[in-house]
């Protein structure tokens, strides 16, 4: 294709004029890969032709860009994007009043409202399951405060029990001339699809600890290979012991001592709690290492962590009743050897069997059914939380 591209001046004026690229060569073309190439500049037999070099369209495709009027690109959409996104961002107009751009601003209210709801719910359509929704906002205009109809208007579509937060953007002030309080930031309003499938994301709403790009490209560079549970957790020792070699180095580079201080400060010292590993689905299901390359299951890291009940002085009489449904020092069976585990001297934070009157409250049976438990070699542990 490189010579009829070449051949085909008001392609090559766009370049010019977009990018500042002189496409005068098949070198050219070959080292600048990233050029978008116009196919309205082309007949369709080009197109056509073109088309056929893929086996798959999409899975060549790594993103969309649509020029559009925005209700009719979410319409348009809606067949081939439904229910796929992960993330949704928008900075819809702020209904203050102005018309200095291609939506009319100066909708108020319900107008205003009604244009929002409507792209708003295709928006919606298109999310995952585990999908969040941001949408920026402001109180600046004093005569119209919109805000909390923004606020209504979200949880209506998504639903309350999937309100994630109001998280405030400081802005500068410095030009501010506000007679009272200076309006001093923006809001941006966040929802999930399914709160709950959203937070079992280990990543989605937490800021990554030290290594933990190095331990994800560990992961990746394992993955092909489906190695034995034994095997990951062996290469996740090493790759921290050679950390801990590096870091003791620097340490003692600068003319510091290796003592407790310098130990606790080091960067890595958070991740490498995380030494465990087992398969799962990409929805979280559990998978055996022996069946993890048929079923194509992820690696998954994980730590163990403290399952007590937060606070001894809040237990209530029924936590301690071993008549109650909410009893907390249950002793849960070892699946290996049989035996009763111990409680923890609090108590576990969650009762034993589930609640049928409340399904979003968990169990230590559940959470067990799902491989969310981590028993000891043997009873005399006690069991602990997976923390991914």
């Amino acid at each position: 294709f490189y010579e009829e591209i070449l051949n085909n001046e008001v392609q090559l004026a766009e370049w010019k004029r977009l990018y500042g690229v002189d496409a005068d060569s098949v070198e050219t073309l070959k080292e600048e890969k990233y050029l978008v190439l116009d196919t309205k500049f082309f007949d369709r037999e080009f197109k056509d032709r073109l088309l056929e070099t893929f086996d798959d369209l999409d899975e060549a495709i790594d993103g969309v860009l649509v020029k559009s009027e925005n209700f009719g690109a979410l319409n348009l959409m809606q067949e081939r994007y439904g229910e796929q996104v992960k993330c949704i961002y928008i900075d819809p107009p702020y209904n203050t009043g102005g018309n200095d751009f291609l939506y009319k601003d100066s909708y108020r209210n319900s107008s205003w409202m009604t244009m929002l709801h409507d792209r708003i719910t295709l928006l919606g359509r298109l999310m995952r399951q585990d999908g969040v929704f941001f949408s920026s906002i402001d109180d600046k205009d004093d005569e119209n405060r919109v805000s909390h109809r923004l606020m209504q208007l979200t949880e209506d579509i998504f639903g309350k029990k999937n309100y994630l937060d109001n998280l405030i953007w400081v802005k500068n002030t410095t030009h501010n001339d506000a007679k009272t309080f200076s309006h001093n930031h923006e809001y941006i309003l966040s929802f999930a699809k399914n709160r709950d499938q959203a937070a079992e994301e280990h990543t989605m709403f937490r800021q990554n600890k030290p290594g933990f790009s190095e331990v994800m490209e560990l992961v990746h560079r394992l993955q092909p290979h489906y190695p034995s549970i034994e095997e990951i957790e062996k290469s996740l020792r090493e790759l921290y012991r050679k950390k801990s070699e590096a870091y003791k180095e620097s340490v003692l580079a600068q003319g510091l001592e290796w003592n407790d201080e310098t130990k606790r400060n080091d960067p890595w010292k958070g991740i490498k709690q995380y030494k465990y590993a087992e398969y799962r689905l990409e929805d979280g299901t559990w998978v055996d290492e022996k069946e993890a390359k048929e079923k194509k299951a992820k690696i998954w890291i994980y730590r163990e962590s403290d399952p007590s009940w937060p606070n001894a002085s809040s237990l209530t009489a029924e936590h301690k009743d071993t008549n109650s449904d909410d009893y907390r020092f249950y002793h849960p069976i070892h699946p290996v050897t049989g035996r009763p585990c111990p409680a923890p001297k609090t108590g576990w934070r969650w009762r034993q069997h589930p609640n049928p009157n409340k399904s979003d409250t968990l169990s230590f049976e559940e959470l067990d059914k799902k491989h969310l438990i981590a028993y000891g070699k043997d009873e005399k542990k006690i069991p602990q939380i997976k923390r991914f």
